[in-house]
């Protein structure tokens, strides 16, 4: 019967079992007066015991009732869905303090001036003690710096290039001062339509934030969103997907000074 399997699904679990004891309690009781085996002072005791019981499982249960409207009123707090999963706030400081701890980064973006400029210390410093670094960003005096253009509030190609090329320039000094291989960069010939910063993606603690574009607006109004490997894997896996396939078609970045060099060599 099915009433017995979710009985035994009960004890297997150890579920419900106050209100099992309860009911044993109130049978025994029950027989043993019917065939007047036991006294009225008895049944009143086991009366009184099967009602304490019911109590401590009725509190139990209040208070079990108390944590899930909390935790409801919480989260119609938060608002809308995405209110509570979109952010803008600065995420910056907080890849700074995961960079030290962190084996692998990969870095995708437009420029990425804040972040390397920020995180220059760390990033130089991670290198040193075996990080190993990706970054990705737009190829200067490419095609894809007009919409990059387009897109920007009150900057044209010529800014964007300098910029680029800026953060370019850093990478490459970094690079002089790490490890060979540590740190690789590439450019690519396409605006992307999100910026990936990743921290220790292959591992199950890792990172990913995720930045929106916009359009005509500062970047500080831009959203984002955080996925942790552990919590959303299959939209970490699909993310670090796209970085590799676009790490694919990239090509490295030499400079002027480093054409120079490689010339006059």
């Amino acid at each position: 019967m099915k009433i017995i399997r979710d009985i035994w699904q009960d004890l297997q679990k150890r579920q419900n079992l106050d209100v099992y004891i309860t009911v044993i309690i109130a049978i025994v009781v029950s027989i043993l007066g019917i065939f007047q085996i036991t006294n009225l002072s008895v049944i009143i005791s086991a009366v009184l015991g099967t009602l304490a019981l019911v109590s401590i499982s009725l509190l139990v249960n209040r208070r079990e009732n108390d944590e899930i409207q909390k935790a409801i009123s919480k989260i119609e707090t938060k608002g809308k869905l995405a209110e509570y999963f979109l952010k803008s706030d600065d995420d910056v400081p907080q890849i700074a303090q995961l960079i030290p701890n962190a084996q692998k980064i990969y870095f995708l973006g437009m420029n990425l001036s804040t972040v390397i400029q920020t995180t220059k210390y760390e990033i130089e410093k991670g290198l040193h003690r075996g990080l190993e670094a990706r970054f990705l960003l737009m190829k200067p005096d490419g095609t894809a710096i007009n919409q990059a253009a387009l897109r920007s509030r009150n900057h044209d190609e010529d800014y964007i290039n300098e910029m680029l090329k800026i953060s370019l320039y850093s990478l490459e000094t970094i690079a002089k001062n790490v490890p060979n291989g540590k740190l690789e960069y590439r450019v690519i010939d396409f605006l992307a339509s999100y910026s990936i910063l990743a921290i220790d993606p292959h591992l199950p603690t890792g990172r990913i934030f995720i930045r929106m574009p916009v359009f005509k607006s500062p970047s500080q109004t831009r959203p984002r969103f955080d996925l942790s490997y552990k919590d959303d894997s299959i939209w970490s896996k699909f993310f670090l997907e796209q970085f590799e396939k676009m790490w694919e078609v990239s090509e490295t970045y030499e400079s002027k000074t480093e054409k120079h060099r490689s010339t006059a060599a």
